[in-house]
């Protein structure tokens, strides 16, 4: 958690700096939304959770109808597996601490009041946290591999996602609707025996506002 803590601020403080030599006008913005989070996977029945994001943000002008979007974000999602102790099926809650880097392009739709956006997003996961009490019970996949609650919390560490969507309002406020969907496998490092691997993406729908000063 203190990785992603010290992640978030380092970003957003060069974000901050580079301002410093505007060669354009640009917007700093604060952004806050929700989030609903799942893991896309055959092996595993992942239950989506919602959680909250929080951001600084950038925006660019680039060309009449284009803009760069450029945001640190700080966000924390919540899903669920289905996992045992060989005697009862317990739903058991994960929590994810992500810091997010992303850089995407805003094209106005409707002059400043529609846009479509999109761009690529770096994602940089903390541990997943669980209740202790689930340690070492099964979770309940496909292919019944022997993966305890503490193996599937070894989640990979960075993921690449694609995003797209679209925001709405005026040049110092808008609402915003965003899905993000992970390109490389979220699920590669958790230890499975017989060198099998268990394959997920991760996805992300967001809505929130933005705030511009």
């Amino acid at each position: 958690m203190k990785k992603i803590v010290f992640l978030f601020f380092a970003f957003s403080c060069i974000l901050t700096y580079s301002q410093r030599f505007p060669e354009v006008r640009n917007f700093n913005g604060l952004k806050a939304g929700v989030n609903f989070f799942n893991i896309n996977s055959d092996e595993i029945d992942f239950k989506s959770g919602t959680g909250f994001n929080v951001a600084y943000t950038r925006r660019l002008p680039l060309a009449q109808i284009l803009e760069a979007n450029l945001f640190v974000e700080y966000q924390q999602n919540n899903f669920s597996v289905d996992a045992t102790n060989l005697v009862t099926v317990d739903e058991v809650d994960y929590k994810l601490h992500s810091v997010k880097l992303g850089a995407l392009a805003n094209f106005k739709a409707y002059g400043p009041y529609l846009s479509i956006v999109a761009g690529p997003v770096l994602q940089f996961n903390d541990k997943l946290k669980y209740d202790d009490e689930f340690e070492n019970h099964l979770v309940i996949n496909e292919e019944e591999e022997p993966i305890t609650v503490n193996d599937l919390s070894q989640i990979s560490g960075f993921n690449f996602l694609f995003a797209a969507g679209i925001s709405a309002g005026e040049m110092n406020y808008k609402l915003y609707g965003l899905y993000e969907f992970g390109i490389n496998n979220i699920l590669s490092s958790v230890p499975l025996s017989g060198g099998n691997s268990l394959t997920g993406h991760s996805g992300i729908l967001t809505v929130g506002a933005i705030i511009y000063f």
